[in-house]
């Protein structure tokens, strides 16, 4: 693993500190030599043997602290790398590796039953370009970061929410209630959204196009619930933006579709003729 400026500097330290104790080893040995020329020769061998036990363990604990200090500072660097690896970096929130490791997770809980349903809200930013264009990419970020926020302030503490690229966002709803606590919480996700955003002296108004899917009618993997409910955000988007819609399958769409078209006794104005046998 890279470590950047910290994989530099350790040898630097490194030797410094060797330098340091290699000075203080010589200034250890002549002055204890000079002193033993003023004892007799029995307390002389006493302080020599006692010298070279306190040369050990004061080259132990030395190493010790030496080692301990830089493998600490290895690993808080590595959780920092492993932290950034897993975030995005201008709104904090996981991206889109980390949170499909997420949904992947809630949704293998779900499978063993220790988990009860799951709602996924696929977010989109209505006329986030017109933003970026007209104010510039500085106030684009801020407004990125400033809806991370709100997202933040929404969510439960057992929800999950990430950046899924640019100006879309997914939020991961665990045990929503169902259908309806993913509508609900869709539709006051939109309504935070419509409150004006302050920015670099601005007021920016923005509004966000919401698609719901859910686990287990919307799919039963990563890939067929992200799918989905990016189907049905589209359909919002479609419908006028500002809105949320809930994935429909095809076939529930042609079932709507058929329940909705006149039957033959409504075209007729009447009830249908039926023929009778004649006798």
């Amino acid at each position: 693993m890279y470590l950047g400026n910290f994989g530099k500097a350790a040898p630097v330290r490194a030797s410094r500190i060797a330098l340091i104790y290699l000075l203080a080893g010589v200034a250890w040995i002549v002055l204890t030599d000079a002193a033993m020329e003023f004892m007799t020769p029995e307390i002389a061998l006493l302080f020599s043997m006692a010298k070279g036990i306190i040369f050990v363990l004061l080259t132990a604990l030395g190493l010790y602290l030496a080692l301990s200090r830089w493998d600490n500072q290895r690993q808080r660097m590595e959780d920092r790398l492993r932290r950034a690896s897993r975030t995005d970096p201008l709104t904090g929130l996981l991206n889109r590796a980390a949170f499909t490791e997420a949904l992947a997770q809630a949704l293998a809980r779900a499978r063993r039953g220790s988990a009860g349903s799951l709602g996924l809200l696929f977010l989109d930013l209505d006329g986030f370009k017109d933003i970026n264009d007209n104010f510039g990419h500085g106030v684009g970020d801020l407004l990125l970061m400033e809806v991370a926020a709100r997202l933040n302030l929404a969510r439960r503490e057992t929800d999950t929410v990430g950046r899924f690229g640019g100006d879309e966002f997914l939020l991961l709803l665990d045990d929503p209630d169902g259908d309806s606590g993913s509508l609900a919480a869709a539709e006051r996700l939109v309504e935070s959204m419509r409150a004006p955003f302050f920015l670099a002296g601005q007021e920016l108004r923005l509004s966000v196009s919401i698609g719901v899917a859910q686990y287990p009618d919307d799919g039963a993997t990563t890939e067929e619930l992200i799918r989905n409910a990016d189907q049905a955000m589209y359909e919002a988007k479609s419908g006028g933006k500002d809105a949320f819609r809930r994935f429909r399958s095809q076939s529930a769409q042609i079932l709507s579709l058929v329940s909705s078209s006149p039957s033959p006794a409504s075209s007729t104005g009447g009830k249908p003729k039926t023929s009778r046998a004649r006798p």
